[in-house]
């Protein structure tokens, strides 16, 4: 009797116990995020985030993706549905109140790429005036001021050409400093000097009040791609040396800075002053002049890459006539051009590019290509790319 009543008392206490769980996952009213629909979209979609113990008054929400923030709909306790604004990029889903932050799953955001031609005719000639009508002969490297215009190496009329913001009027600044002979790259530094490498040995410097000089002079050089960054060094990319080359403004005290790079093409710099490099596979160079790989295309052929605000690689594919992205996490799309030979302007796949050589990135995230085709002699245009 007496093992009866203890096995009935232990079955009481499981019991209870069980019991008590239950009603501790009842009460549990900590807020959570199980799914979203969809899982991607394009700006101006809805998306409902699913989940618990949210909270039904919009005015104490917070919702965001990569810390931007989505207009927010409606909400319930179990459901809150949101607009995807424009070029939010993609991340995981982030829903904030009550002084807590809840992660939910990851959201794609769908870019559209719109391609316009913002200066060249097509024609290869020497003629300046607004974007439609000037033209340019073989245009390769850009580089961007702090106004926002921008600086072309035209190279067979071996001249540079500005475009100016906004109405896109170009216009042209003749090289005068002697020995130089085809522009191929550019940079300009914060005081807007202009740095301009030669295929032929030279780098030329014109200054913000126009003056012009030849600031380095090597018979080994083979000038590509060209920068300035934030401390004034000059850094140089020789292509046949697989170096790159880093001196001062002035052209002194030019030294190997990283070795070696195959074909090394254009650098260019993070947001955070990291430096990368264009070659058959994008470098990144750390500030003592080690290299490392930073990303790779297997489709990629050639010539240039450019990075924007949130680490994501573009490059300019000449042989296959595209533009081309690699993610943050090395994921490689096709964001314009359907690989014909063409410039025809249009969203995305439906537009086309004329050999895409040199390109260049803005602060808002906008793209700048030149085309040029030496075969027969087309392309001659600079194309934007805009993203929504």
């Amino acid at each position: 009797m007496r093992r009866h009543c203890y096995s009935l008392l232990l079955n009481l206490c499981f019991a209870f116990i069980i019991f008590l769980q239950s009603c501790s996952k009842d009460d549990d009213n900590t807020p959570s995020i199980t799914s979203i629909f969809p899982t991607s979209g394009w700006q101006g979609d809805t998306v409902t985030v699913y989940g618990k113990n949210l909270t039904g008054d919009v005015s104490l929400l917070d919702v965001k993706v990569n810390g931007k923030q989505l207009t927010i709909i409606q909400s319930s306790p179990d459901s809150i549905k949101v607009k995807v604004p424009g070029k939010l990029g993609s991340g995981p889903l982030q829903v904030s109140f009550g002084g807590a932050t809840y992660i939910g799953p990851e959201f794609t955001y769908n870019y559209r790429a719109t391609v316009t031609t913002i200066a060249g005719t097509g024609a290869a000639g020497l003629n300046d005036g607004n974007g439609s009508s000037a033209e340019f002969w073989a245009p390769w490297g850009m580089a961007m001021d702090a106004f926002g215009n921008i600086y072309v190496a035209d190279v067979y009329n071996i001249r540079i050409r500005k475009i100016s913001v906004p109405g896109y009027t170009v216009s042209t600044i003749p090289i005068t400093a002697s020995p130089f002979y085809t522009p191929y790259n550019l940079a300009v530094d914060k005081e807007n000097n202009i740095y301009v490498t030669d295929f032929h040995h030279h780098i030329l410097k014109i200054a913000a009040n126009g003056t012009q000089s030849v600031i380095y002079n090597d018979a080994n050089l083979v000038g590509a791609g060209i920068a300035v960054d934030a401390n004034n060094n000059l850094f140089v990319a020789n292509n046949i040396k697989h170096q790159i080359l880093k001196m001062t403004t002035e052209g002194a005290n030019a030294g190997t800075f990283a070795s070696p790079i195959i074909t090394p093409r254009n650098i260019f710099f993070g947001k955070d002053g990291t430096m990368y490099v264009s070659s058959v596979e994008i470098n990144k160079v750390s500030s003592t002049g080690s290299i490392s790989l930073a990303a790779t295309d297997p489709g990629f052929r050639g010539w240039e890459t450019a990075i924007d605000t949130d680490g994501n690689f573009y490059s300019a594919d000449y042989f296959s006539n595209r533009i081309r992205k690699i993610n943050k996490k090395g994921v490689v799309t096709t964001i314009a051009g359907n690989g014909n030979a063409a410039d025809v302007d249009g969203v995305g796949m439906a537009a086309s590019f004329n050999g895409p050589r040199g390109i260049i990135i803005d602060d808002e995230g906008n793209l700048y290509v030149t085309t040029y085709i030496d075969a027969n002699s087309s392309g001659n245009k600079v194309r934007k790319i805009t993203f929504d």
